[in-house]
């Protein structure tokens, strides 16, 4: 056998004892929790940026303030208050 030869791996120094499995439970669930916060932060950074949000008009609901719905055939408007 030529140009084979046992790879072999040197032992640790010291040995210790392997971390708890619950120790990797909590880091794969934080690692989860960080993951959809920046999901959530850069989804809510696209919305602002295509829809032109921003703190004075946050992008939801009518452009204009002051405009009604568009009237509906048939239904008169309710008397005006005055």
């Amino acid at each position: 056998m030529t140009g084979a030869r046992e790879l072999w791996v040197r032992p640790p120094l010291l040995g210790r004892e392997a971390p708890p499995p619950w120790l990797a439970v909590w880091r794969f669930r934080l690692a989860l929790l960080l993951a959809l916060a920046l999901l959530v932060l850069v989804f809510v950074l696209v919305y602002r940026e295509l829809s032109g949000a921003n703190e004075q008009d946050p992008g939801v609901g009518p452009q204009d303030p002051g405009a009604s719905a568009p009237p509906v055939p048939g239904v008169s408007p309710p008397p005006a208050a005055g």
